[in-house]
């Protein structure tokens, strides 16, 4: 009788106690899936206001979160501006040149063909640029997690165009 009670006892003590287990083990955490952002230009990074571990949202949430949406890196874009800049003139004394073709003698149909031409060039040359400029300005296609360690050391490189960055 003693063994029976003292294993019917046993049983309601494990039935009724919980345990807690634990195993240790070396392991490391990816995601499912992930998205390699790399550089859209060859130019210095200016700025990197993200780190390891941050959360980051694409530029389109900026109105739901308000200020909390940050780009991913900054390159240097002075050249490109620069370059905007001269091609906004050469538009500028393009554009006078062919109002003067067209007051003087009724214009002349070859020249006046010349100058729409180099304007429609320069037109594009400049819509290029405003797109290089603009890429100059890296923000994360998707919301997400930047995983990249140590990412804030890429500042003041100059990654070539498709190197990874982050």
């Amino acid at each position: 009788l003693v063994i029976t009670g003292i294993i019917i006892i046993a049983i309601a003590i494990i039935g009724v106690i919980p345990f807690d287990f634990s195993i240790k083990a070396d392991c490391q955490i990816r995601p499912s899936a992930q998205l390699e952002i790399v550089a859209p230009v060859e130019e210095t990074i200016l700025d990197i206001p993200v780190r390891a571990g941050e959360h980051v949202y694409p530029k389109s949430r900026k109105t739901d979160l308000g200020n909390k949406v940050k780009p991913l890196a900054v390159f240097d874009s002075t050249e490109l501006i620069a370059e905007r800049a001269k091609d906004l003139g050469q538009y500028g004394d393009l554009k006078v040149q062919l109002q003067d073709a067209q007051t003087k003698n009724g214009g002349d149909m070859a020249k006046l063909g010349s100058l729409q031409q180099q304007i429609n060039q320069v037109q594009n040359d400049i819509a290029l640029l405003n797109h290089e400029i603009d890429q100059c300005t890296v923000w994360s296609p998707i919301e997400g997690t930047v995983r990249t360690e140590n990412v804030e050391q890429k500042r003041w490189s100059t990654p070539k165009k498709s190197d990874p960055l982050m």
